[in-house]
């Protein structure tokens, strides 16, 4: 099956109906639904994003994983 762009507007009740001329019955389809509406930010509001960001994934632990094995010289 080829690929099959198609647009079309979300209802006043928040539905989107899309009807596609498909002539492969009983074939798998996948159906991904993406906004085209793109906001863009500000260099302040990016800037603030960013600051509100740091410190999100909480504190790091990182294990111990002990010392170095110590080698004699190669040479």
């Amino acid at each position: 099956m080829n690929r099959i762009v198609t647009r079309s507007k979300i209802a006043a009740d928040g539905t989107v109906t899309v009807q596609l001329p498909i002539q492969d019955a009983g074939e798998e389809v996948e159906v991904i639904v993406q906004s085209l509406r793109k906001e863009k930010l500000t260099q302040e509001e990016w800037a603030a994003w960013v600051e509100s960001m740091a410190g999100s994934m909480g504190p790091i632990e990182i294990d111990y994983e002990g010392d170095y094995e110590e080698r004699e010289p190669l040479l």
